[in-house]
């Protein structure tokens, strides 16, 4: 077929009862995945290893199909930690409601592209986990990310020092982390337990309203203390012998 990745010679995809067999670069072709991506899924245990056939490494259609499976995953948001714990056919519907529906990507060049920054301080915020990747690879993040970089491209432009900026952005994340671990601890205690599905219309209904809820509270609190500031501002020493 015009345009189909060919599989390893000898294989005989189209005849009824054949297994195709596949090399990792036509794997790859026929995965919508690279060959990097693939060995990486491979380190991480996700995908099983190939058969040899001499001194070659055979891919076949099952493993075309966990690629697959993988890739639609991490496209619905799901970490790859989570998709390890996911069985093969069967998704946590509580996974789910918190993965979102927003299956866009973007690699790191775009990120770097989109961000505005150099990519130096990129690697930066990626480093010291200010911003994390999406779960579809190691290399690839979510729009939001680079909201969060040309928030930060903005700050550093207003003249805010590079290293105070990323003092505080870790300080605000380990708070962050810790108010969010106790809030999941409150509403483990008192969501519904047993029911899958119930829990899982529950938490795609509260998330947004939290994550809402926490925003403006930010808002409010960062208006309300510049607002204090400029109306009564600190006592200075400048013109004190």
């Amino acid at each position: 077929m015009p345009g189909s990745p060919s599989p390893l010679r000898g294989a005989h995809t189209e005849s009824p009862g054949f297994e195709p067999e596949y090399g990792v670069d036509e794997l790859a072709k026929v995965s919508g995945l690279t060959v990097d991506t693939i060995r990486y899924y491979q380190k991480l245990g996700l995908v099983p290893p190939p058969r040899r056939r001499g001194r070659r490494a055979v891919y076949g259609s099952s493993h075309q199909r966990r690629l697959e499976r993988i890739r639609d995953l991490s496209e619905q948001g799901f970490t790859l930690e989570q998709i390890r714990r996911l069985a093969a056919d069967h998704t946590d519907p509580r996974l789910a409601a918190l993965a979102g529906e927003d299956p866009a990507t973007l690699t790191h060049a775009e990120l770097v592209a989109e961000s505005g920054l150099d990519p130096e301080l990129v690697r930066l915020a990626i480093d010291t986990g200010l911003i994390r990747p999406s779960g579809a690879g190691p290399d690839l993040f979510e729009p939001r990310a680079a909201d969060m970089l040309r928030a930060g491209r903005t700050l550093l432009e207003s003249g805010v020092p590079l290293d105070e900026l990323v003092a505080l952005a870790l300080r605000h994340a380990d708070h962050v982390e810790s108010v969010v671990t106790e809030a999941v601890e409150l509403f483990g205690r008192h969501l519904p337990r047993g029911d899958h599905e119930l829990t899982a219309r529950m938490i795609r209904d509260l998330v947004p309203v939290i994550a809402d809820l926490v925003a403006d509270h930010f808002r409010q609190t960062l208006i309300d203390t510049v607002t204090t500031q400029i109306t009564n501002p600190a006592p200075t020493h400048e013109n004190q012998p």
